[in-house]
């Protein structure tokens, strides 16, 4: 009995001694400040422990319950610690090494140095180990964010083990939308569907994302996505259409606007001039559309020459034909049409008087 007594006592001594130090192992992993803010977290773990009757002993692997914290609210970035990792063997073995897993990935490995004991105290691991927090109810608490679970791990020069698993739940956060925008085409067809799509930014903002779209000549419709939403719209009418979306989450949300001009499209180009013309005089030419907004025509003569507008006129340096070129478009449609110019060489007349015979 005194002897189980003495063991024990000794080894609460070594466990002082070593928080005192801050000794007992080497952490992979770059320690930063960070301002602790406790959440509380699940039941304390499960441990195990491969022994060995006729080798030394390693123990369970000692931990306070896991903590997750947020340390900036509005950032959904939650940081996993405990107050202290500790873990011995009995000589002549020596610890090689004690590693922190979560959700399957290892996040720090700690190496033992010919020593019978790792510890790591909170501050080696500050500010811990960064998780998603997750939207409040995004676990079975609703109030509550994510939940991850973690294994620590040690393993002596024996080939003993031992390990603790459980699980931790990090507070909820919110994180706003902050920015967005609205994109599509700023010309369209009457008649003609076209695409639409908002977004939300940063990447992290919550989600879901409510989009309260209001259009001109539309119903106004709200819709709950993720980090972008896309509509259709059709117009038969042309004229200027005015999109406008808010899309915000439960910490807040942006307004984007955009413009898109609807025009007809040009239809039934046709073209004509007052041809055939005497070299030297102008040929009027003449352009017209059975239907399309804002449409602009532009001419090719064929003679290395161009013009512009409905009703152009052109004088040629030489007599013969031309192939004219007509193109009427807008910003959705274009149609073109040619017409054929004859130019004819001035006619000269010699006048001679009259003679009379006597």
């Amino acid at each position: 009995m005194s002897q189980t007594i003495r063991s024990r006592t000794v080894g609460l001594v070594l466990l002082i001694v070593l928080a005192m130090l801050g000794l007992g192992g080497v952490v992979v992993q770059q320690a930063r400040a960070s301002v602790l803010i406790q959440q509380p977290g699940d039941q304390p773990p499960d441990r195990e422990r491969q022994s060995n009757l006729e080798a030394p002993t390693i123990s369970f692997i000692e931990n306070p319950t896991a903590q997750c914290y947020l340390p900036v609210a509005g950032t959904d970035a939650c940081f996993i610690n405990w107050e202290y990792l500790y873990v011995y063997t009995s000589a002549p073995a020596y610890m090689i090494s004690m590693t922190v897993a979560i959700d399957g990935q290892i996040r720090a490995n700690h190496q033992g140095f010919f020593q019978t004991s790792i510890y790591v105290p909170s501050q080696m691991l500050s500010p811990g180990f960064r998780v998603t927090c997750g939207a409040p109810g995004a676990g079975v608490n609703p109030w509550l964010g994510n939940s991850y679970a973690y294994t620590l791990r040690a393993r002596d020069t024996d080939n003993l083990k031992a390990a603790n698993y459980g699980t931790v739940t990090c507070p909820g956060d919110i994180v706003p939308v902050k920015a967005g925008g609205l994109t599509g085409p700023a010309f369209g067809s009457t008649s003609v569907a076209y695409n639409f799509t908002a977004y939300a930014s940063p990447i992290t903002a919550t989600i879901p994302i409510s989009y309260a779209w209001q259009v001109t000549d539309k119903t106004a419709i709200t819709v709950t996505n993720g980090l972008t939403d896309t509509r259709s719209y059709i117009w038969s009418t042309p004229g200027v259409k005015n999109l406008v979306v808010d899309a915000y989450n439960l910490a807040g949300g942006i307004n984007s606007t955009h413009t898109i001009t609807i025009l007809t499209p040009v239809t039934g180009l046709a073209a004509s001039n007052d041809s055939p013309t005497t070299l030297g005089s102008p040929t009027q030419f003449n352009a017209s559309i059975t239907s399309g907004d804002s449409a602009t025509f532009t001419w090719d003569f064929g003679d290395g020459q161009a013009g512009s507008g409905g009703a152009p006129s052109h004088t040629y340096l030489a007599a013969g034909e031309y192939t004219v070129t007509v193109q009427a478009e807008n910003a959705v449609s274009m149609q073109t049409k040619t017409t054929t110019v004859t130019i004819l060489e001035p006619r000269y007349y010699l006048y001679l008087p009259a003679l009379k015979r006597q």
